[in-house]
């Protein structure tokens, strides 16, 4: 099975494990690319791809993956 997001940075959160993988745009700022798992199976949330922000650090980029992947965590009813 491939994985859908090699992750650079892993962290579980209320049943859900986030992966994040930051990537480097054409402009050389880095930006958070996002899957989420319950039980296992990939969850496909509303997430948008962002172009923005870019972040300076790949750790900037990951940190904010994590942090929008939780805030969709808490609040994912409101995007229903």
């Amino acid at each position: 099975m491939d994985d859908p997001i090699p992750s650079t940075g892993t962290e579980l959160y209320r049943g859900h494990e986030i992966r994040v993988r930051a990537t480097r745009n054409a402009h050389g700022g880095w930006t958070p690319e996002i899957a989420m798992f319950r039980n296992g199976l990939l969850i496909e949330p509303p997430l948008p791809e962002t172009v923005e922000p870019e972040w300076l650090t790949e750790q900037e980029a990951v940190r904010d993956g994590i942090e929008r992947a939780r805030f969709f965590i808490d609040h994912g009813s409101d995007f229903e």
